[in-house]
């Protein structure tokens, strides 16, 4: 009876290891999806965050003076401070924050924010074009503009 091979002991250890890959594959897509959203939520936080930023009348680089009255010459100050060169823009990325430190060096996230009035005509805008096929995260929030009482839609994208 030496060496005689038992049928069922194969059929056992082929079961095992299909259910071990199956395991194996169903883990690996899983996290993966999981670790997409988790980025994209992390990019919902921060847009948010700098929307709060933005419609706080008591942050320095507020662009309100009341609860969402938006105030033209704060806009402006943050225009001339952030939006006109690279450099303002850079400055803009370390005071809101958008270097991300990872185990593998720093990951820099772009922001783009713009205040369109009710009629379409651009107010501020300020940061890069945001290319296709990206993960990104967007916020609006809308208000008033206090010189003419028109409505304003602050809208934040964090990519």
């Amino acid at each position: 009876m030496k060496g005689q091979f038992v049928f069922e002991f194969l059929i056992a250890g082929v079961i095992f290891f299909a259910i071990v890959l199956y395991a194996m594959n169903y883990l690996n897509v899983n996290v993966s999806d999981f670790k997409g959203r988790f980025y994209v939520d992390k990019l919902q936080s921060k847009a948010l965050q700098i929307s709060e930023i933005l419609g706080n009348e008591k942050s320095s680089v507020g662009l309100v003076e009341g609860p969402y009255l938006f105030n033209a010459s704060k806009i402006a100050d943050f225009n001339t401070t952030y939006c006109i060169d690279r450099a303002g823009y850079m400055k803009m990325r370390e005071d809101f924050e958008l270097t991300e430190k990872t185990e593998y060096g720093e990951r820099m996230h772009n922001a783009n924010i713009t205040l369109v009035t009710e009629s379409g005509i651009p107010i501020l805008q300020c940061g890069y074009t945001i290319p296709m096929w990206t993960e990104k995260a967007e916020i609006e929030r809308f208000g008033i503009l206090n010189e003419n009482n028109e409505l304003v839609t602050l809208r934040v994208i964090v990519w």
